[in-house]
């Protein structure tokens, strides 16, 4: 029984942006769909759509570029990082992604909103 899917969804992104094709093809579960609408609300993730059992995306570009370089999973199901208000912080070259008692939300949400969670996955973007 698979459990983690937010593993599984980084590594089919990251694997998709190596092969150089836009298209994923996703396990579909409430927690997939909540980030593959929180990437398309920052524009990373141009649309989805629903097969009988996967959520299928394609990866904006920019150019012949993606706008993801690539994404790196920061909380995992052995070790999950939880950071305070303090320790988070935004940058113009990276997204964090952070799972909260509001939904997933980036690190400039988390200070806006004053609330922290897990850490989930950073997302670096071709700058």
């Amino acid at each position: 029984m698979f459990n983690f899917h937010v593993s599984d969804l980084v590594n089919r992104i990251n694997n998709c942006l190596n092969s150089g094709k836009g298209i994923v093809f996703l396990n579909k579960s409430n927690f997939n769909l909540n980030i593959v609408k929180k990437l398309i609300s920052l524009n990373l993730v141009s649309s989805f759509f629903f097969n009988s059992n996967n959520l299928i995306i394609s990866i904006n570009k920019k150019g012949n570029k993606f706008l993801i370089k690539k994404i790196r999973l920061i909380s995992k199901p052995g070790r999950r990082i939880y950071l305070g208000l303090k320790k988070v912080y935004s940058d113009p070259s990276f997204l964090d992604f952070y799972s909260t008692n509001i939904g997933i939300i980036t690190s400039k949400e988390v200070l806006k909103f004053k609330v922290s969670g897990e850490f989930i996955f950073r997302v670096f973007l071709n700058v």
